[in-house]
């Protein structure tokens, strides 16, 4: 087509389409928040190829209006707005899939640091609100749309010695309580990494780039994507205009993967109600990926494809000092690792200290039976059932490694006796798993007393753990003295709750080992 005529043709597309207040039915209209700082707002120069819209993207404009999405899509600093990763994502999203169309909701502000995007939090350098704008704007759109996703893209503003060691936990802070706030914790988000040339000339920048490239362990349907061959305009902070498109098509790439991942099979652990107890008064809560006030507990049921798929199964237990449930960080994202490795991944979300001691036990017994029950529907050997826990949840899963069988009495549970609820292997991940005589020992992390029948066990545990590495040690040491097979990983640092080691450094290898006991015991290829 006749360049100018194609000109023309997008000139009147524009002024066609600019009225329209919801530009695609709800469900088939897909939003996507762009949030962070200079480099998701850009500042790349504009081109010609900048400025032509696709009839199936839209942005949000300063006025709360639908318009085709052209560069610059941000206004945070108008006199130096240029092209940002958004278009070219929100082109790749809309060439991925012709029915739907794609809504963008511009948000970010230049020179951010990540304590502006906090709630009621001013931006000292442009005197707005970053976060409440972005929750006021997101809302704004969702009238129209659904909600599918969030860009970010900071942290330059992060990269000094105080604020870059407290960068990945306040980032997981801030994009978790973003989510909640919009009413969908499970949306999907993808992080950039910073660009190398910006790593090169500032020292802390390496810090916060490493959090930006595991971010994708401390959250489900998480991603981050690689700056790696991405170049600067020149001056050392942002990308250029091929680059920053670059960056847009690999946060849609990501943005697909993440989509495209299935969602679990949620299987009631007592469907009759509880065979111990009552519900609780207080509704179940779940924020910040956090859940607590259990009692109807649930398997999420996560199964490897079917040509990787090897018969093994872990349930697995989160963490949380039996307070809350670190539901995402030590329980979905380890069930997706895990299916990864050809394993099934079953995510036990068990009743918790409202309940005392052994109620827990039993639910993480009844999810064992519950597996070989189900062992020929979903793929298991039954023989190859063993069990994952961290921090608290180490302790369950230790507890239940070791208890004798709970009896249920229940009519229809009592066909359950029949099955064994022992694990056929353990994986303890900075677990309390104290035995009798120390002082861990209490209420709800009650003695683990080893013996004969204690399935094999790989354990994790760093010296600088508030959780005594001891624990751990003391718990291998006591299965070798009964000749039983048990591993142990001690490494120097790595604090406590570090899930999939979501910071990188020695300790994230810890998976690594992990699949290598797998295999060496045989219940991974």
């Amino acid at each position: 087509m006749n360049p100018l005529r194609s000109l023309a043709l997008a000139s009147i597309l524009l002024c066609s389409l600019a009225t329209l207040a919801a530009p695609a039915p709800k469900e088939k209209f897909h939003l996507y928040l762009l949030v962070g700082q200079s480099n998701m707002a850009g500042r790349a120069p504009v081109e010609q190829q900048d400025k032509t819209p696709d009839p199936r993207v839209f942005a949000l404009d300063q006025n709360g209006q639908w318009v085709p999405a052209v560069e610059p899509l941000h206004f945070d600093k108008p006199k130096i707005a240029g092209v940002g990763p958004g278009l070219a994502f929100g082109k790749a999203m809309a060439e991925a899939d012709a029915n739907v169309t794609i809504g963008l909701i511009p948000c970010a502000v230049g020179g951010s640091p990540l304590a502006s995007w906090q709630p009621k939090a001013v931006d000292e350098a442009t005197g707005t609100t970053p976060y409440d704008t972005a929750i006021a704007r997101a809302r704004l759109a969702m009238k129209d749309g659904t909600l599918e996703g969030i860009l970010w893209h900071q942290g330059e503003s992060d990269s000094t010695e105080k604020l870059a060691p407290k960068y990945g936990n306040n980032l997981e802070q801030t994009l978790g309580r973003l989510r909640d706030e919009l009413g969908n914790p499970r949306a999907c988000i993808v992080v950039g990494e910073l660009g190398k040339f910006f790593r090169d000339k500032n020292p802390w920048a390496e810090r916060v780039n490493t959090e930006i490239r595991y971010f994708g362990r401390r959250f489900d349907r998480t991603a981050s994507v690689s700056a790696d061959g991405l170049v600067d305009k020149g001056d050392q902070t942002h990308f250029d205009g091929p680059s920053v498109r670059e960056l847009g098509r690999r946060y849609a790439a990501a943005m697909l993967k993440m989509g495209a991942l299935p969602a679990p099979q949620i299987v009631r652990v007592w469907p009759d109600g509880l065979p111990d107890g009552k519900p609780l008064d207080k509704p179940e809560d779940e924020h910040f990926a956090h859940v607590s006030h259990v009692s109807d507990p649930t398997l999420s049921v996560y199964l490897p494809p079917r040509d990787k798929a090897n018969g093994t199964a872990v349930v697995i237990c989160p963490g949380g000092g039996y307070s809350i449930l670190a539901i995402e960080k030590e329980g979905d994202c380890v069930a997706r690792w895990l299916n990864d490795l050809g394993v099934a991944g079953i995510v036990l979300k068990s009743r918790l200290k409202d309940y005392k001691q052994p109620s827990p036990v039993l639910d993480a017994q009844q999810a064992i039976r519950l597996v070989r029950e189900n062992a020929s529907a979903w793929g298991i050997d039954p023989n190859r059932v063993g069990i994952m826990g961290f921090s608290a949840g180490g302790h369950l899963a230790a507890a239940t490694s070791n208890a004798e069988p709970i009896a249920l009495e229940a009519a229809s549970y009592r066909k359950y006796n029949a099955i064994d609820c022992r694990p056929n292997f353990s994986i303890l991940i900075y677990g309390v798993v104290p035995q009798a005589g120390d002082k861990w020992v209490k209420e709800m992390y009650t003695a683990i007393a080893i013996t004969p029948r204690t399935p094999p066990a790989f354990l994790v545990t760093t010296k600088d753990d508030p959780i005594p590495s001891h624990l751990s040690v003391d718990y291998a040491a006591a299965m070798t003295r009964l000749n039983l097979p048990a591993e142990v990983h001690v490494y120097d640092k790595g604090g406590h709750g570090y899930g999939l080691g979501q910071s990188g450094g020695p300790v994230a290898t810890w998976p690594e080992a992990c699949a290598n006991w797998l295999k060496a015991r045989g219940f991974v290829r």
